[in-house]
């Protein structure tokens, strides 16, 4: 069997460079990107959601993103600059999660739609031990880094 590696070609894998403010209902964060992908912003977006949701339950469980529901893509194919990225939680049960969040960035905004994320229990797979310390943490230092700036 082959293998097959996918990457990014991007240093690390967090794409915010801050939270600025949480609610119960919202959270809103940035990310300053250089001649970026598109889906790259995407993909922040969900970080922001997902990292909404895992703050939401206390960190209690993994929170992933299960489906982009419907989404708005500009149409350039490179993100460049600071992009401010809401999101606003409309709908919860106990284990789903819907947000419509947007990217506003030089231009207005240029990313928006609805994401649905979904929670299950650590386990072998994910390990509570491991995920929820890491995801505390990296709450704590977005929340911080937004502080300094």
């Amino acid at each position: 069997m082959e293998q097959l590696t996918i990457s990014s070609k991007l240093d690390g894998f967090m794409l915010l460079d801050g939270i600025d403010t949480v609610t119960a209902d919202t959270i809103k964060g940035r990310a300053v990107f250089n001649r970026t992908p598109v889906y790259t912003g995407l993909e922040a977006m969900a970080q922001l959601g997902a990292l909404h949701v895992r703050r939401q339950i206390d960190f209690k469980a993994h929170a992933f993103l299960l489906k982009v529901i419907q989404c708005r893509l500009p149409g350039v194919a490179r993100l460049d600059g600071r992009y401010l990225l809401q999101a606003a939680r409309s709908s919860h049960s106990r284990r789903a999660y819907t947000y419509v969040i947007r990217a506003r960035g030089p231009r207005g905004i240029v990313i928006d739609g609805d994401f649905l994320f979904a929670c299950v229990d650590y386990d072998n797979a994910f390990q509570e031990t491991a995920l929820q310390n890491h995801y505390e943490t990296l709450f704590t230092c977005l929340q911080n880094a937004t502080a300094k700036n």
